[in-house]
């Protein structure tokens, strides 16, 4: 069984009232001793009150507006020697960062991005791939079939991210 304890789990959210229990439930009961951030992004609904009554999560309020800004709020209470930024609207299952750590640990990458399953010809996929085309990414040895470089959910070594020097257009 893997240690955990080494890994935070950020989860920006703005007006996830509807899911935010659900996906930290998730995390508690895959990952035990994960770490859990959750960063309230402005919302108006009742997101924030929610973060707030929930146990074993570490709740932080971002008011500049937008995802960067929450992901560099969360990465700034991270204490941990491992990341992961995971959205909180339930389209990735928290089971799935189990795999994801084991082969962040096993192959010291650098960084492991979560992958949707979409079936081909569908908006996602047609929207990567053509993001892959515009930029010009080519995808060599890789074991996958689809890169969703749209994911909402990464994972890498704490100070790979911290030595981004992660900007926002609002900050």
């Amino acid at each position: 069984m893997e240690d955990y304890s080494k890994l935070t789990i950020i989860i920006p959210a703005k007006n996830e009232e509807q899911s935010i229990e659900n996906i930290v439930r998730g995390f508690q009961e895959n990952l035990p001793n994960v770490r859990i951030i959750v960063v309230d992004n402005n919302s108006s609904d009742k997101t924030w009150a929610l973060i707030k009554q929930l146990k074993g999560v570490y709740p932080a309020q971002e008011l500049l507006p937008g995802k960067g800004s929450a992901m560099k709020k969360g990465l700034e209470l991270v204490q941990t020697s491992y990341v992961a930024f995971h959205d909180a609207d339930l389209e990735y299952d928290p089971a799935d960062c189990k795999k994801l750590f084991e082969v962040l640990l096993k192959n010291s990458n650098t960084m492991v991005v979560g992958n949707r399953s979409f079936a081909k010809k569908s908006s996602s996929w047609f929207a990567n791939k053509l993001i892959q085309i515009l930029l010009g990414i080519k995808w060599k040895n890789l074991d996958v079939l689809n890169v969703d470089i749209l994911s909402g959910t990464r994972m890498a070594k704490t100070q790979n991210f911290k030595q981004l020097s992660l900007k926002t257009d609002r900050k």
